[in-house]
């Protein structure tokens, strides 16, 4: 039998290589999809290989308890899946592949407790789970052959013997299918067997079995040890405990004292080799822990390491003038470092005789500090080092409040945050070398504040954000869960001073105030972070960015001092041209999508902590939701109240222009030309700022009227001049068209001229004679011409006739060209 593929977990075989899946068994409802949570319980592997696994898979969307959730039909999965759901459903029992997927996930409960079994075992069981703790912690990051061997070589050195490879798979999916989703190996019960022994069936035992049954004590305190081979202080003190009441039973028993030992000490050898570096060492101190428990009245007090306190009352003296002058050198000069304050203070002479004489002046490290007088100072050292930086570091390294979430409901308050992903993308640029340009973006993250769960969120290739993406962002949220029923929780910066999201503060008009409002028109308040602790997003984006880590493109969280070299040398191959990102990195579209698959991933897995208690987002979303008192959203009819950002603007000679920041939209056409000077409400939509709403401002006669683009300096394309000069054209036509209309009904009066018949006489000859030399000029210069186009002499052309006719034959060769002028 072959193990299964890489990262997969469960004792089932693949296909052979050229053999077509097996069929699945049972009756499957039609059409039936199933989330990674089912697949992954009924494979046995974890929901994080299903979505990578199933990334490039498309997906349908189901519904899970109120919630979408991506699903895949049976027909989707990997043909190495469909076998081993097949071989899964066949050997358990199960009626269909769909019945065995959907089945209760029920945690398993052990056959016997761990009191009431046998101690062959409990001793069967640690040695198990010792033999698959090195699997069971790669089984998603090794191939089945590897893994299986592997534990084949954890198996014969724990057990002293070997078994065969499906023996050994079938022992590891028997304990991933009773660990369930929880996937916590330490307990033993896990690695008992189908039925176990219990302990009034073991008597009586055999003689040569007799010393295992003895040493019940001993394998109930190694039961509880999270790590047999590392126990905690605590476990060291409870397995030193039943050693000594297992050794005095034995003796009192009538023991050889020898013999009582050696079992002891085996039993601890094989099974916590982490009391002691050698047997010998474990014999000594067994021998020692002992006596002293002996001594103490058989108390456990008397096994307590007891070095810590000696080494604390050993401490030397060191004078407050001493302990001042280290102190404040330390902080003051060498920000904080020890070692090099304590040297410093010596090589300088600064403290007093009886220290220096405490001290080495040749240690094997300059950094040398005695541990009694570090820790003397040290603890002052690191306060006073935070008040040495300054307010903001002592704030944030100092006592800080416990802010209690049960008063909040989902829905109430969103939060909002930025961070630049750890992840190169490429987007196509003309200027660089290979034609892409790497860049990782900014991430803007939308959640809801009592639940975690993400709202929505916004990617933008460039280096910063600005108020207008951030208003969309929240328009989006408001979109599929309505707007927020108290307000938005922000940090400071762009979030609290953009006006495009929280309106005027009142510079301006008071008749303008109504206009220049933003979100608070909505009766929505703002809050601002004035630190990140206090802000339940920063742990989101924590969360996604360890989720990013396997993802093409990862640069690590701090680029700089990371070093991925191997992404390094790619990055620098593709920014020189030598390389294409095509197929090795993500495209905007593509990061964009699989940030999409990401976020819905953090909304499905459990989180722990004050806002969801163990629950996933989603579900807590819906657990703390405010009973009868739902969110509003607005549709079609009233949307663009949210999504158009108002402001009272007035119209110029160069029409409507709006400032955000930096970027300038302008905005013109006929309609703008008869408003200007007046002052009109503009409605900028940010997700569509190509078109401008226009009202006046009581919110009526409503117009639209499209954006300005800028024009090259040179070399303008004449299409975009052409379009631009025509809405400057439209813009200032009213003025004058308008001007051509009112002229003529407002002509001046003059009084009639009284003239002499000589003088009227003079007049007419000098008008004629004007009139008589302007028609000949033109006369001339069209002969000219027409002369030149048909190759005549100009003084043959005189009289109009003559002219005309040389026109209709310069207008018959352009029509019928001459072989001479075609070549």
């Amino acid at each position: 039998m072959n193990p299964p593929p890489a990262n997969s977990r469960a004792a089932a075989a693949s296909p052979q290589a050229g053999q077509p899946p097996a069929p699945l068994h049972g009756t499957n409802p039609a059409g039936t999809a199933y989330t990674a949570k089912e697949l992954a319980a009924a494979l046995g592997i974890s929901k994080q290989a299903v979505h990578k696994a199933l990334k490039d898979t498309p997906a349908t969307v189901r519904l899970v308890d109120g919630n979408a959730a991506n699903a895949w039909p049976l027909t989707a999965l990997p043909a190495e899946w469909r076998t081993q759901l097949a071989e899964l459903c066949e050997r358990g029992g199960w009626r269909s592949v769909h019945h065995l997927i959907t089945r209760p996930d029920e945690p398993w409960e052990a056959p016997l407790p761990l009191r009431e079994c046998a101690p062959d075992a409990l001793e069967k069981a640690m040695n198990l789970r010792t033999a698959l703790a090195g699997a069971l912690a790669r089984r998603n990051d090794v191939a089945g052959p590897e893994l299986a061997a592997m534990g084949l070589v954890d198996y014969q050195r724990t057990f002293g013997h070997s078994i065969t490879v499906q023996h050994w798979w079938g022992l590891l999916h028997r304990t991933l299918k009773r660990a369930g989703a929880r996937e916590d190996f330490r307990a033993l019960e896990l690695y008992l067997d189908e039925r176990p022994a219990r302990l009034a069936e073991a008597q009586p035992v055999p003689a040569a079995e007799a010393a295992d049954a003895r040493l019940h004590r001993l394998n109930v305190a190694l039961s509880h040890c999270a790590n047999p081979t590392a126990p905690t202080d605590a476990e060291q003190q409870s397995l030193w405990e039943a050693a000594c009441a297992t050794l005095a039973a034995e003796l009192e028993l009538g023991e050889p004292p020898h013999r009582a030992r050696r079992a002891v000490l085996n039993f601890l050898w094989r099974h916590a080799p982490g009391l002691a570096a050698t047997p010998e060492a474990l014999r000594v101190a067994l021998n020692r822990k002992f006596e002293r428990w002996r001594k103490g009245g058989f108390a456990s007090v008397a096994l307590m390491d007891k070095r810590a306190d000696a080494n604390r009352k050993r401490t030397l003296p060191v004078s407050e003038d001493d302990l001042d002058t280290l102190i404040a050198h330390t902080v003051f000069v060498c920000d904080g470092r020890v070692s090099q304050g304590v040297r410093e203070c010596l090589q300088q002479g600064r403290v007093s005789e009886a220290l220096l004489g405490r001290i080495l002046h040749n240690p094997a490290s300059k950094s040398y500090v005695p541990t009694w007088l570090r820790d003397r100072v040290k603890h002052e050292v690191a306060m006073l080092r935070d008040v040495h930086h300054g307010p903001t570091k002592t704030r944030d390294n100092g006592a800080y409040l416990d802010r209690c979430w049960d008063a909040v409901a989902a829905l109430d308050w969103y939060c909002a945050d930025d961070c630049t992903l750890p992840v190169y993308f490429h987007v196509p640029d003309v200027k660089a070398k290979g034609g892409f340009a790497l860049m990782r973006g900014q991430f803007l993250l939308m959640i809801d504040t009592r639940s975690t769960a993400i709202l929505g969120y916004a990617l933008m290739p460039e280096r910063n954000y600005n108020a207008r993406v951030i208003r969309t962002l929240v328009t989006r949220a408001a979109d599929t869960y309505g707007l927020p029923r108290q307000g938005f929780y922000f940090e400071r910066g762009i979030w609290k001073d953009a006006k495009i999201l929280t309106g005027d503060k009142g510079e301006t008009a008071v008749e303008w105030a109504h206009a220049e409002q933003g979100l608070k028109e909505f009766g929505l308040r703002f809050m601002h972070a004035i630190r990140a602790r206090s802000k339940p997003v920063e742990r989101v984006l924590g969360a996604l960015q360890s989720y990013v880590e396997s993802e093409p493109g990862y640069c690590g969280r701090d680029e700089r001092h990371d070093g991925f070299e191997s992404f390094a040398r790619l990055k620098r191959e593709i920014e020189s041209g030598k390389a294409s990102p095509e197929g090795r990195l993500y495209t905007m579209e593509q990061w964009d999508a699989r940030l999409g698959e990401l976020c819905a991933r953090y909304n499905a897995d459990p989180q722990q902590g004050k806002h969801t208690g163990g629950l996933s987002p989603e579900a807590a979303l819906e657990k703390h939701q405010r009973a009868g008192d739902p969110t509003v959203r607005f549709d079609a009819r009233c949307r663009y109240l949210l999504a158009h950002h108002k402001r009272p603007v007035r119209v110029t000679a160069n029409g409507i222009t709006l400032r955000f920041g930096k970027q300038v939209f302008n905005y013109r056409n006929a309609r703008t030309g008869q408003l200007r000077g007046q002052t009109v409400l503009a409605w900028f939509n940010p997700d569509a700022p190509e078109l401008l709403t226009v009202t006046d401002m009581d919110r009526g006669n409503a117009f639209c009227v499209g954006r300005s683009q800028s024009v090259p300096a040179l070399d303008a394309p004449e299409e975009l001049l052409a379009a631009e000069l025509g809405r400057i054209e439209e813009h200032m036509g009213y003025a004058t068209t308008r001007y051509r209309i009112l002229k003529p009904k407002f002509a001046l009066p003059f009084r009639a001229n009284v003239v002499s018949a000589n003088v009227q006489e003079i007049g007419e000859a000098i008008t004629a004679a004007r009139q008589q030399m302007t028609t000949e000029s033109t006369t001339r210069t069209k002969a000219r011409k027409v002369a030149a186009s048909v190759g005549m002499r100009p003084e043959n052309l005189r009289r109009p006739d003559q002219i005309e006719a040389a026109e209709d034959l310069s207008r018959l060769l352009k029509e019928f060209p001459t072989p001479e002028a075609k070549s």
